[in-house]
């Protein structure tokens, strides 16, 4: 019996990454089969350096974005996500204050002005 394995390339043509999860989150790691252990090393380092609970985070995030949605004023504003509710969030999440996620949500549905940021002015060109 011939036994393959996902860590031998020459003897199988699958690969199997590693993985981080968080909430809804993947993050997948691989090397292409070359070195089984360098993509666990880098899912080490990223398990480490990404808390544990940024999938709270994340969700609050999906919550707000289908909030934003359902009373019209969602838009892709990332400087606003990034500024007014990743970096404040993720200031709780590395506290251990995940408690008031949900309220940092419901001050940024609030306060979201889709309007603040201007869009990037377009170019149409007719030929």
């Amino acid at each position: 019996m011939q036994r393959i394995a996902v860590d031998d390339p020459d003897r199988c043509d699958i690969t199997v990454p590693s993985v981080v999860a968080r909430g809804p989150a993947r993050i997948a790691v691989t090397t292409s089969g070359s070195t089984p252990a360098g993509a666990r090393f880098m899912r080490e380092l990223l398990t480490e350096r990404i808390p544990a609970d940024m999938g709270r985070l994340l969700e609050e995030a999906a919550v707000a974005r289908h909030e934003l949605r359902s009373n019209g004023t969602y838009r892709y504003d990332y400087t606003a996500w990034r500024e007014r509710f990743f970096e404040p969030g993720l200031a709780d999440v590395d506290r251990g204050e995940t408690g008031g996620l949900g309220e940092l949500r419901r001050r940024f549905v609030t306060g979201f002005d889709h309007s603040r940021t201007p869009l990037s002015a377009g170019r149409i060109s007719i030929v």
